[in-house]
């Protein structure tokens, strides 16, 4: 029976590397993966752990986790199949935020959930993400979770387009209230 099982893992885990290594992320994290088993942060002697070490710091080991998790939700029939439990029957936020928290220490099921979803936003793991936002979320850290839960990252270069484009029409609207002033 262990056999089997070990065969089972040993396929699911070939199929995983073929699939991630079809992702477009893959290149990304193996040239991560690479500039970091080249760095002193890695011993040869004891490569695995000081590896797994080294990545944790690095943040790829969530970056990594995410990517599979990511992979995982594209299966679909394979995944409802493999998750059959989806609830507890736990109380949601939002029918009445200030229903008494079940947990000593809060006075509020809100206070309660803002309290737990720092704590899961701060794991940066999007299937723990996900099964907190099953629960309700705190309308103050709905954007967050839901960025890190579809890995939508705001980068830079967006965030400066988007100042441009809001000072443009800034521009076009004064523009345009001058005109009209003109004619009138």
């Amino acid at each position: 029976m262990e056999i089997i099982k070990d065969d089972a893992i040993h396929n699911t885990a070939m199929k995983l590397a073929e699939e991630l290594k079809n992702l477009s992320i893959y290149k990304s994290i193996y040239s991560d993966v690479q500039k970091l088993v080249s760095s002193p942060n890695v011993n040869k002697e004891d490569f695995k752990q000081s590896l797994q070490q080294a990545m944790k710091e690095k943040g790829l080991h969530t970056k990594l986790r995410n990517t599979v998790f990511h992979w995982v939700r594209t299966q679909g029939k394979q995944s409802r199949k493999i998750y059959v439990e989806w609830s507890n029957g736990e109380p949601l936020l939002g029918v009445n935020p200030n229903m008494p928290s079940t947990v000593p220490g809060f006075a509020t099921l809100e206070a309660e959930r803002i309290g737990l979803g720092e704590r899961v936003s701060a794991l940066g793991y999007a299937p723990v993400i996900q099964e907190f936002l099953k629960k309700g979320s705190p309308q103050c850290l709905r954007a967050k979770l839901w960025s890190q839960v579809l890995g939508a990252e705001v980068k830079q270069q967006q965030i400066t387009y988007f100042n441009q484009l809001q000072k443009s029409v800034l521009e076009v609207d004064l523009m345009i209230d001058k005109l009209i002033f003109k004619d009138v």
